[in-house]
């Protein structure tokens, strides 16, 4: 089978774990022996350019990764706002045709959608065109934004300029047939903006089995052998990912808890302006000696530095639709105490294979940070049970047989040997 990707970013130029896992379920599409093609955006390698199987061609929209310039802007006539929309409208056009032009080379039998926010749909409107048929693997909520922004909006003059900017006059001229979304949550999301449930099927991440430890690797790291206690924040410094909660929770394990020998690393970056707001926040609590801001990381390194660590801290804030975050770390013996929102508390059952706690609540997360360093037994407990988790449920192997499955279903000899009945 010849499968083109399509995707906004491609390792190793690339945002989070999204793209991250489309590096992971196409080296395992084409280990299994089908080829795999990736068109992606040129995105911080300047002019376009084709590296084996992988071509960075489409134009990505580098001002907010949709259709609108920031609000707040100093631009009291909207020229700026105008002048940018019709850049992105050219750049729109000239994605349709790069994509219509690789889709004639290289003659896929389908084509696996990744996110396309900051690329425009035009890409998959020109794979459409050409009768190749199609499936969508939704990790995020960029789809549903492109129907709001452009169908859902209540000011009609609106829905028609941003859809002449991306070029797409009826979101029903869309073939959403074929969705895969990563938990139940975000299908409950979707259906909820009016998408057919009955094309939504749920196929959560995947973690590589050499990436996921042998029972016998469990170590015990309730306190390590300087009696200290080490915990961590991993991903984007950004406000819907919640750091300021674990710095907050951790004020109130050294200050009301009186636990004076607890750390907490902060693994990740963020803009520059939220990153001081957080260190002035360390300092304002007076925490400079807990807390460490490491910094960007390599995947390998993150994982890496897991077994040294008490617990994850996972604070999200907003609907996480599933995090591959607390996927590796549960993977690697790292007991994860997280929000109960979006869809974490799918892998993550309170009490069993990690605990739950509301999101924005610093004490309520102290006090479950607490509650696992006083119950040993209960943090062992956690530990083995998350780990069976993955290695039961959620190998990559595994998911790469249910996403095989479903791209075999949309060739048209499948549909038409299931016509049949055969």
């Amino acid at each position: 089978m010849k499968i083109l990707i399509l995707t906004d970013f491609f390792p190793p130029y690339f945002r989070g774990g999204y793209e991250l896992q489309c590096k992971l379920q196409a080296e395992e599409l084409a280990r299994r022996g089908h080829t795999v093609y990736i068109l992606t955006s040129r995105w911080q390698v300047g002019e376009g350019r084709i590296e084996d199987n992988i071509y960075r061609l489409l134009h990505y929209n580098t001002l907010d990764g949709g259709l609108l310039i920031k609000r707040n802007s100093p631009d009291p006539l909207r020229l700026r706002k105008r002048y940018n929309q019709l850049k992105w409208a050219i750049s729109c056009r000239r994605n349709y045709g790069i994509t219509r032009e690789i889709v004639k080379t290289l003659k896929p039998d389908v084509a696996f959608i990744w996110n396309m926010g900051g690329l425009s749909i035009t890409p998959v409107l020109a794979v459409q065109e050409q009768n190749i048929p199609a499936v969508f693997i939704l990790y995020d909520y960029w789809l549903a934004l492109l129907k709001t922004e452009l169908f859902i909006e209540p000011n009609w003059l609106k829905r028609r300029y941003r859809a002449a900017i991306v070029g797409l006059r009826d979101f029903d001229h869309l073939d959403l047939k074929h969705i895969l979304v990563n938990s139940q949550s975000m299908m409950r999301s979707y259906v909820d903006l009016g998408f057919p449930e009955q094309n939504i099927s749920v196929i959560p991440l995947g973690i590589p089995s050499r990436l996921i430890i042998n029972f016998d690797e469990l170590s015990d790291p309730h306190q390590n052998s300087e009696g200290k206690v080490h915990l961590v924040f991993v991903g984007r410094l950004v406000p819907p990912k919640g750091p300021d909660v674990a710095i907050e929770a951790l004020a109130h394990l050294v200050r009301e808890e009186k636990i004076s020998n607890i750390s907490l690393d902060i693994i990740g970056t963020g803009p520059e302006e939220y990153v001081r707001k957080l260190r002035d926040s360390v300092s304002a609590w007076e925490l400079q000696n807990h807390v460490e801001f490491v910094g960007k990381l390599e995947h390998q390194q993150v994982l890496d530095r897991y077994k040294s660590y008490n617990a994850l801290l996972f604070t999200s804030l907003w609907k996480e639709p599933f995090s591959m975050t607390v996927l590796e770390a549960m993977a690697q013996g790292l007991p994860v105490i997280a929000t109960d929102r979006g869809g974490t508390p799918e892998v993550v059952s309170d009490g069993e294979t990690g605990l739950l706690v509301p999101p924005g609540d610093s004490v309520m997360l102290a006090r479950a940070v607490s509650r696992f360093l006083r119950e040993a037994a209960l943090a062992h407990k956690i530990r083995f049970a998350a780990l069976k988790t993955i290695r039961d449920h959620y190998s990559l192997e595994r998911i790469v047989d249910q996403i095989e499955e479903e791209l075999h279903m949309v060739l048209p000899q499948a549909r038409t040997v299931s016509a049949q009945g055969v």
